[in-house]
């Protein structure tokens, strides 16, 4: 069968460690949807984020690195775990550079 796209979980620290961020990239490169699965993130934090369409911001654009405050805008009072989902994604954004050989992504 083809593939349909590829989903890549990874661990980060935002305020705190143990932010499990889950992306997902179709095969034409672009990210369909970010979630956090698990976070130990100071309670509110990821609401915050959420709340904001932070992990929205990502859907739709080119698998390549994120750079916070350039690509994608922190959310005001919860920096650290903007900081820490988008590390979460550029990890992915990586895994998936590795495995279609697409260069100058990550």
């Amino acid at each position: 069968g083809q593939t349909a796209g590829y989903v890549f979980t990874a661990s980060a620290t935002g305020k705190s460690a143990g932010l499990v961020v889950m992306t997902g990239i179709g095969t034409d490169g672009r990210i369909t949807g970010v979630k956090v699965t698990e976070n130990n993130e100071t309670a509110g934090y990821v609401d915050k984020v959420t709340g904001a369409g932070f992990l929205d911001a990502f859907k739709g654009k080119q698998a390549k690195a994120f750079t916070l405050g350039q690509d994608v805008d922190a959310v005001s009072q919860a920096t650290k775990t903007s900081g820490g989902i988008t590390d979460g994604v550029n990890q992915a954004v990586g895994w998936y550079a590795l495995i279609t050989g697409e260069e100058g992504i990550s």
